[in-house]
């Protein structure tokens, strides 16, 4: 009898250590003995039945809802463990009742194949994470991520607030040294090459500027155009540039009756200032023109525009 019991008592020490282990930060260590496997390759609700969840999404998202707190609470300790068993870029995107949380969250994401989650009924209305593998993401992890070639190979996928089929790919070309990429102090959007052509734009009539145009380049090639800024929007940059030939253009830059224009323009030989008046405006002259005379607009919102940047000669033509 004492045999039996010893040998009983090992075979349930070897059940619990073959799901023993530790959680993401290696913070602390649990088991899981799972009692149902299920496999889903399509949205599902968990059931208080459920245990191991496995789920293989070839062609999309796929959401997996997990079933109320409460339900789980009556009598019963629910405990799930949810793995990805693909290798696409498709996310499980883990969710819970409405009302309820997990972890204090709202959402988790697993986004590699055997990325995965345990998680059991906590307390309140709150899912308790007993273990998610490095890659498995909350709603709004911060911190430092690294990428290498098990996340992703080198991109980051963004789902955006609907949980569908298309997602921003943000892709990092292999680099041959260490590079840093710093994001300014400062709101705006962020132009980039081949693509929305919105964001560089060719003017051939006069124009009056809006809300819209912040954040814009206006490429300026016909002669004797007047345009006109927008009230003074805070954090609004506006650029304008002359890409006509040299001493080709005459291009002006104005502003409503109660908006200023401040800053200086310097050059090699001289120091141009912009007295800040009243309903102000700029002349790139046709005369001094060189193709690529440019000047930046920053608006502080309190009907002022500030010279951010200038190329050229212009000159205070209010």
């Amino acid at each position: 009898m004492k045999m039996f019991f010893a040998a009983m008592l090992t075979l349930i020490l070897i059940v619990g250590m073959a799901y023993a282990e530790t959680d993401r930060l290696g913070e602390k260590s649990y088991s899981f003995n799972p009692t149902n496997s299920v496999t889903k390759t399509a949205a599902y609700t968990l059931t208080t039945s459920d245990s191991l969840v496995n789920v293989t999404n070839a062609s999309a998202n796929i959401v997996i809802t997990l079933p109320t707190v409460a339900s789980c609470m009556s009598g019963m300790r629910c405990q799930f463990k949810i793995l990805k068993t693909d290798a696409t870029t498709y996310d499980v995107i883990v969710t819970p009742a409405t009302g309820d949380t997990i972890g204090g969250e709202s959402t988790r994401y697993l986004v590699n194949q055997n990325s995965n989650m345990v998680i059991h009924a906590g307390p309140g209305r709150d899912w308790t994470v007993d273990f998610e593998s490095p890659y498995a993401l909350e709603d709004h992890e911060s911190g430092s991520l690294n990428i290498g070639t098990v996340a992703h190979t080198s991109t980051l996928v963004f789902e955006g607030a609907t949980a569908d089929d298309y997602e921003t790919t943000l892709s990092i070309t292999d680099p041959t040294a260490d590079r840093t990429v710093t994001t300014p102090d400062s709101s705006g959007t962020i132009a980039y090459v081949g693509g929305d052509a919105a964001l560089v734009s060719t003017l051939t009539t006069s124009t009056t500027f809006t809300s819209a145009s912040c954040g814009k380049t206006y490429l300026v090639a016909t002669d004797v155009l007047t345009h006109v800024l927008p009230d003074s929007i805070a954090d609004c940059t506006i650029t304008v540039i002359n890409t006509g030939a040299n001493g080709n253009n005459t291009i002006k830059v104005d502003t409503d009756a109660n908006d200023t224009i401040t800053g200086t323009c310097t050059l090699a030989s001289s120091v141009v200032s912009i007295a800040g008046s009243a309903g102000d405006s700029v002349t790139n002259t046709k005369s001094t023109a060189i193709k690529g005379d440019l000047m930046t607009f920053f608006g502080t919102g309190s009907n002022a525009w500030i010279i951010k940047g200038c190329v050229g000669i212009w000159a205070d033509t209010n």
